[in-house]
C-alpha cells in the first residue's frame, strides 16, 4: 500500500474539518495499492447531504477495462421544487394541454389524440425544466467556483496557521460554499 493522496499532491492542503473555535483538521493519507494509483481520478472534498462537521473526500477508482456507463436518466433537481416562473409556466403549458385532450375527445384519430397530447406535455415541461435547471445551476457553479478560488487563494497566503482572521475568512468562506450546495 502506499499514500496516493501524497504521491499525488505532495504541496496541497486539503481541510475536511473545521471548528467553531476555527481550528482545521486536514486530510493526511488515502492509501492504494501502487498498481492502482494511475486509476484514481477527480479528487474532491464536499459537504454531504447527511448534516456532519466533517467535508466528505472522493475519489473516482476507474479501471482501464472498465465498461462505459452513461449518464442514466435524467431527474428535476431539488432546487427547482420552489421555483414559481417555472411552476407558472408548466401551469400554462397545462391548460393548453387540457383545451387539446377536451377537443381531441370528439375529434380523436391516429395523429391527435390524449395519448399523444400527454407525451407532449410531459416532453416540453422536461425541455423547460432542463433549461430552468442550466440557469440556475450554473449561478451557483459559478458561485461556488468563485468561493473556492477564494479558499485557494486564502490557503496559499501562508499564514493559516498563525492568523486568527484568515481562518475566520475561511470559515465563513465554507458556510458560503455548504449554503450554496
Amino acid at each position: 500500500m502506499q499514500d496516493t493522496w501524497q504521491s499525488l499532491y505532495p504541496t496541497s492542503r486539503l481541510f475536511t474539518f473545521y471548528s467553531n473555535t476555527n481550528t482545521y483538521s486536514r486530510l493526511n493519507r488515502i492509501y492504494t495499492a501502487p498498481q492502482h494509483e494511475r486509476n484514481t481520478h477527480h479528487w474532491e472534498s464536499c459537504t454531504t447531504a447527511i448534516p456532519s462537521d466533517h467535508k466528505m473526500v472522493s475519489v473516482r477508482f476507474i479501471p482501464q477495462n472498465a465498461p462505459f456507463i452513461g449518464n442514466g436518466r435524467w431527474t428535476w433537481p431539488l432546487s427547482l421544487m420552489n421555483k414559481k416562473k417555472l411552476f407558472d409556466n408548466i401551469s400554462d403549458l397545462r391548460c393548453a394541454m387540457q383545451q387539446q385532450i377536451t377537443h381531441q375527445q370528439t375529434n380523436r384519430n391516429t395523429v391527435s389524440n390524449p395519448q399523444k397530447s400527454w407525451e407532449k406535455f410531459k416532453t416540453n415541461i422536461t425541455t423547460l425544466a432542463k433549461k430552468t435547471a442550466k440557469e440556475h445551476l450554473h449561478k451557483i457553479r459559478i458561485s461556488t467556483k468563485q468561493l473556492e478560488d477564494d479558499i485557494k487563494h486564502t490557503l496559499e497566503n501562508g499564514d493559516m496557521d498563525t492568523n486568527e482572521n484568515t481562518r475566520h475568512h475561511r470559515a465563513w468562506i465554507e458556510k458560503e460554499i455548504e449554503h450554496l450546495e
